[in-house]
């Protein structure tokens, strides 16, 4: 609509203000979206694509670009076309402010506190509460009010367990149905620029194969506009993030009566400290996904 576009023009201009008073205050200077002047505690080549493969065949394919300061500032998948070529996508575009964060493609906004998203909504559509126990995220709650003409309210949960600065257990609840996931570590740290985990919800675990099993069909909606409520796993505003990376995982959905639970290990490639390769193996070592690292020069 039109007030859309001005509206969102408007943020757009104050985006650049801001920016320009940033540049003006702190330099080149890395800065947190929460404010305040750090180093990052990760390793420095930063994460350029990620190629997947699911079954042994290419399935996505996702270029990451930076800002001068080392945020991610733009998001680039390729889709496969009709000429079995792989074409770039939507882009989705990163703004950010002292106490706030845009996200420019869907419009979907994160308030920052100390470095960490405590409120997540968009133009229309969706409020996310985020809930944490000291540095780390606890819950994360979406609340769903897509369609204008019900009166219902969509609401789904997810909680977080921590134990020995590592993610133990994730689940996702929305009425009787539950999709949860129980993690166990090595010894490989989990260093790169961008978690680990972000990439295990995205590909995996958030309203892909495993839990779409569960959930699809129950709300389309949460799994087509899935990305909005994942990024701040990208962004680094989810709070601490698990000191290592998950060597093994026990996947299990319940719907009403009916449950299941399946095993998973990871396979990690390393070059040096980064990682390379990582395979998700199922229960008798088939490879069910693959994962192929790329880093900036």
């Amino acid at each position: 609509s039109t007030m859309k576009k001005v509206w969102f023009l408007g943020l757009l201009a104050a985006a650049f203000l801001a920016a320009c008073s940033d540049n003006d205050d702190n330099g080149g200077d890395e800065v947190k979206p929460g404010g305040g002047q750090v180093e990052s505690p990760y390793l420095p080549q930063r994460i350029a694509q990620v190629k997947v493969f699911k079954d042994g065949e290419k399935s996505d394919s996702v270029c990451y670009y930076y800002d001068t300061r080392g945020r991610v500032s733009l998001v680039e998948p390729y889709k496969l076309g009709r000429y079995d070529d792989w074409a770039p996508s939507s882009c989705d575009a990163f703004l950010y402010f002292e106490d706030y964060l845009i996200e420019d493609d869907a419009i979907f906004f994160y308030n920052i506190q100390n470095g960490k998203v405590v409120t997540g909504y968009d133009y229309d559509r969706d409020k996310v509460k985020y809930e944490y126990d000291g540095d780390y995220l606890q819950s994360l709650q979406v609340i769903s009010t897509f369609a204008s003409y019900r009166e219902d309210i969509d609401t789904l949960m997810m909680d977080f367990s921590f134990l020995k600065d590592n993610l133990e257990r994730y689940t996702m609840d929305k009425n009787d149905h539950r999709f949860q996931v129980v993690f166990e570590y090595g010894n490989h740290a989990n260093m790169l620029n961008i978690d680990m985990f972000y990439f295990l919800m995205r590909y995996v675990f958030y309203f892909h194969d495993l839990s779409g099993e569960v959930f699809w069909g129950i709300n389309y909606y949460y799994r087509e506009c899935a990305e909005e409520f994942l990024y701040h796993w990208l962004l680094g505003i989810a709070g601490e993030r698990s000191a290592c990376l998950p060597e093994s995982m026990e996947v299990t959905r319940s719907d009403g009566d009916d449950k299941e639970t399946r095993a998973y290990t990871c396979k990690y490639t390393m070059k040096g400290e980064y990682v390379s390769e990582m395979a998700i193996l199922d229960a008798v070592g088939k490879e069910a996904y693959r994962l192929v690292f790329t880093y900036e020069e």
